[in-house]
């Protein structure tokens, strides 16, 4: 029934969550941009989102590879010398991981990151090593992931995108 602040918490990435959140919240559309970009959807009304659910397009408010495919070609518009973009990039997801913390969003982060490093240092590693070196890495990180649905469906369908990349 009440409670008492013992104290406010020096976390980098809660102070930068929370200023994304401030920044956000005096737009027009914020409960939308937070879904977006944080993946928070405390603020979508809970009609809404029964709604989108109904609808099937839920998923699209899910933080996933779509959201790495966008910043990798900002980045890939703004920087041209592609050891430069492969880690301006790289530090970008790695920072906007740690601040979303999402399964799917771990999936295309690594996914990314190994790709990359096997085109720009010529690694030569075929794309089902990749996956498996992937899987193995999130599996190692977290074990439980084998018994999530989220971490699935996921990963077999972004190892499908990326095994067939080069048909589609």
């Amino acid at each position: 029934s009440s409670y008492d602040k013992v104290g406010t918490s020096n976390n980098i990435i809660y102070k930068v969550k929370n200023f994304l959140m401030n920044r956000t919240n005096n737009l027009k559309s914020y409960s939308y941009i937070n879904a977006l970009i944080l993946g928070n959807k405390n603020y979508i009304d809970d009609r809404v989102l029964n709604s989108y659910q109904i609808l099937g397009i839920m998923h699209l408010f899910a933080i996933s590879g779509m959201h790495v495919g966008l910043f990798t070609k900002l980045f890939d518009k703004i920087i041209k010398n592609e050891k430069k973009r492969y880690i301006v990039t790289s530090i970008f997801l790695i920072f906007y991981y740690i601040l979303i913390e999402s399964v799917s969003l771990l999936r295309a982060l690594l996914f990314y990151l190994v790709n990359r490093a096997n085109k720009i240092y010529e690694l030569n590693i075929s794309k089902p090593k990749i996956v498996i070196i992937i899987a193995s890495i999130l599996l190692i990180h977290n074990p439980w992931y084998i018994y999530s649905i989220a971490f699935w469906y996921s990963f077999l369908i972004g190892s499908t995108l990326f095994l067939l990349s080069n048909k589609i």
